[in-house]
């Protein structure tokens, strides 16, 4: 049951950065990394790709890539990777399922143009949120204003015990 739970929270969590790229546990704009991705966007400073703190593993889905380590301060799991795989993917139906229209390709960062997943460890990256979509390249056409990204997600909330 508490996996179950845990896994849930993931699934939220995606889905939410899929549809809106806010932190939906933030209490004020000024903390929310949503908040502060639009200020960098609008002032052109762009979040660099993360480096994790081990060989990169990835798993490939239809849409995603989802990018871990087992080893180092970003270590995981294979099963909370392949989870996070698993609810990515549903939530991208969720949103088709909407009409939304998909992510724009990433230019091949992250090694192809499927959207990325980065599992990281926000305790080792002074990064208080526990997760976070990221603004790279502008990307307009046919998306007025749009932007290229990619997603984070910290490890912090899956140690967690609910």
């Amino acid at each position: 049951m508490k996996n179950l739970i845990i896994y849930n929270y993931v699934a939220i969590i995606i889905m939410s950065l899929l549809l809106n790229p806010a932190n939906i546990f933030a209490q004020e704009v000024e903390d929310c990394i949503f908040g502060k991705s639009i200020q960098a966007l609008s002032k052109q400073i762009i979040e660099p790709r993360p480096t994790l703190s081990g060989l990169v593993l990835n798993i490939n889905t239809a849409h995603f890539k989802i990018h871990y380590t087992l080893v180092g301060d970003d270590a995981t799991t294979r099963a909370w990777a392949e989870s996070t795989a698993v609810y990515a993917e549903y939530c991208w139906r969720n949103c088709d399922s909407l009409g939304w229209i998909s992510p724009p390709p990433d230019f091949n960062n992250g090694g192809d143009n499927k959207y990325d997943i980065y599992i990281r460890n926000t305790l080792n990256h002074q990064i208080p949120h526990w997760g976070g979509c990221f603004g790279e390249s502008t990307f307009n056409n046919p998306y007025p204003d749009g932007w290229t990204s990619w997603i984070a997600i910290y490890i912090v909330i899956l140690s967690k015990n609910f």
